[in-house]
């Protein structure tokens, strides 16, 4: 039987980054050795809250949860209430929680972690990098601890913010510079693969009749998740932060190849751009080896079975 793999899942647990922990949880392939959340899709106060609320509801009592940093390496932190509503959760309601986040400073619990793992950790990084930046920056060595880090954020095409920058590299570039300049093996997948990993309104209500635990609040959130969507008329939700789990899970869901990436930190425009250098044979692919697996397409009809097998799992 072959050993579980150690995670540790850093996230600013949102709508998509909940489905995502769910489909990790529900394959049985991770050893998850905590969640350290991350402020991004909302402020840091209300983001472990949310994550023990859904372990409540969800009858999860092992895994601890960490309040990470703050705010970004620089400047503000500019929460995508938009989407996800001021809590980062809006829409489903929960029973107040009577657990609190385990009490630890979440660089020194990363690094803890992985030194206490039998083989190299894995770090699921589904927000800014922030917390992962700094752990990297306080433990040097953190680096030959870790297998690689699996992250939802960038794009080798277009962004979500500005025409060129996706949310998580945007809300704190400073942080995705250091990680992809780390040493660290990384696969990334950037938006223009996690927009294909599309869920129906169909299937939402398919998600519902399931009449399951898991399948109701999967629901519930993708009712409010999915208003985001429809307002542009695309009529669909995209659980942008499930895609790296499946990668894990089954490396044949999502193609990948392996390019040379770099932050732009200080563009107008291009705020935490993945540069990504997309070259064949020649000079510029010799100046600048692969340090990214870059994803680049995603076999949707086999990606929405592992969302409902999570669905499932949590009866």
């Amino acid at each position: 039987m072959c050993k579980k793999m150690p995670v540790i899942i850093d996230c600013d647990p949102g709508h998509d980054d909940v489905g995502a922990i769910m489909m990790a949880i529900a394959s049985g392939k991770f050893d998850i050795r905590g969640i350290t959340c991350v402020p991004g899709n909302g402020l840091l106060d209300y983001l472990p809250d949310n994550m023990l609320k859904v372990f409540d509801r969800l009858g999860v009592t092992d895994i601890p949860v960490l309040r990470g940093i703050a705010k970004p390496f620089r400047g503000p932190c500019r929460p995508a209430v938009s989407v996800h509503g001021r809590t980062g959760l809006d829409g489903p309601v929960f029973r107040p929680t009577q657990k609190a986040p385990l009490d630890e400073n979440v660089c020194d619990f990363i690094y803890r972690t992985a030194c206490s793992c039998d083989a190299p950790m894995t770090l699921i990084a589904l927000g800014p990098l922030t917390n992962v930046a700094a752990a990297l920056l306080a433990h040097p060595d953190l680096k030959h601890k870790l297998a690689r880090i699996a992250l939802m954020g960038g794009s080798a095409a277009s962004g979500n913010v500005d025409p060129a920058s996706e949310f998580n590299f945007w809300h704190d570039p400073d942080a995705a510079h250091i990680v992809f300049q780390a040493g660290v093996p990384i696969l990334m997948c950037g938006l223009d693969v996690t927009w294909k990993a599309v869920l129906t309104l169909e299937e939402v209500e398919q998600l519902r009749a399931l009449g399951t635990t898991g399948g109701t609040l999967m629901a519930e959130m993708f009712d409010y998740y999915k208003m985001y969507r429809t307002s542009e008329g695309l009529g669909t939700v995209l659980p942008h932060d499930s895609v790296p789990v499946a990668w894990l899970i089954d490396p044949t869901i999502v193609k990948t190849r392996p390019y040379f990436v770099e932050i732009d930190v200080f563009g107008q425009r291009t705020r935490g751009c993945s540069v990504t250098h997309i070259t064949g044979p020649g000079s510029d692919r010799q100046a600048c080896p692969p340090n990214t697996d870059v994803a680049y397409d995603c076999d949707r009809r086999r990606f929405v079975p592992l969302v409902f097998s999570a669905a499932r799992y949590f009866a």
